[in-house]
């Protein structure tokens, strides 16, 4: 899924805000404004994995690999827009058909808005944000990609069979979710035993309770395990926290679930 570029400068315009640097916010906007209007097809890289890393918004070690392993198509493999530059959903079929929801997008203003590929897949152009629209919030659609989509109706689960899913959301299981150390993550390094943390989803409210933290290698398996049967949550960032570039270490904080919705008793 390709993020339009309003809306990266939107987020970046609003995330000033969020850390109370409201002052900068226009200095902000003009600076990523002008940024992305330059051609970085004639940019000066040190090497070719550095430019995919910049052209193609891949860490150093997926650079490295499509690098070493298809060097001639890793820029396109990277860049390829197989939603063509569009946003792909899922509409919630308890709420309405993939044509229904075309029809309430285009009414509540999205700016394009057709059937994807796979069956029960919309895609969809938005002048912001998809969580910004009403229909998200109200749980008519969840963003997904359709390569995503198709692996699921591969499966073809019928009904009484028990399927393993190895991903997993607020709701079951062991829930991994990463941030940027110096934007929506940098407050980590406050958290302590005790604190609370809550996430919100269009199908409830989840608290969990951190249990303690840790800073470990990015390579180091012990730091989570995905085994586990009990709900629980781990957030993990780059550290040390004023970092800007690559660092091998990652400040990790455990909770354990306190409440919120269960999706299925049985997974």
């Amino acid at each position: 899924m390709q993020v339009p570029v309003s809306a990266a400068v939107n987020e970046a315009v609003k995330l000033t805000r969020a850390f109370k640097k409201s002052s900068a916010s226009g200095l902000v906007n003009a600076v990523l404004r002008k940024a992305c209007s330059y051609d970085l097809s004639t940019a000066r890289f040190k090497n070719e994995v550095e430019r995919l890393m910049v052209l193609g918004s891949a860490g150093r070690d997926v650079a490295e690999f499509l690098h070493k392993n298809y060097p001639d198509e890793a820029l396109d493999i990277l860049t390829y827009k197989a939603d063509g530059g569009m946003t792909s959903l899922r509409a919630n079929p308890l709420k309405g058909s993939a044509d229904e929801l075309c029809a309430k997008l285009l009414a509540s203003g999205a700016k394009e808005a057709k059937r994807g590929i796979v069956p029960g897949s919309v895609l969809a152009r938005f002048e912001g944000s998809p969580a910004e629209n009403e229909l998200f919030r109200a749980g008519y659609f969840h963003v997904e990609g359709q390569d995503s989509q198709l692996a699921a109706l591969c499966v073809d689960a019928q009904p009484g069979e028990t399927v393993i899913d190895l991903c997993a959301a607020p709701g079951g299981k062991t829930i991994l979710l990463a941030g940027h150390n110096n934007t929506f993550f940098n407050d980590l390094q406050h958290a302590e035993a005790g604190a609370t943390v809550t996430i919100t989803t269009h199908y409830g409210v989840y608290t969990y309770e951190v249990t303690g933290t840790e800073i470990l290698d990015y390579q180091d398996e012990t730091a989570y395990d995905f085994t586990r049967t009990d709900e629980n949550l781990i957030l993990y960032t780059c550290y040390p926290f004023d970092a800007l570039g690559f660092t091998p270490n990652r400040f990790f904080v455990y909770a354990k679930y306190v409440s919120g919705p269960v999706l299925d008793a049985n997974s």
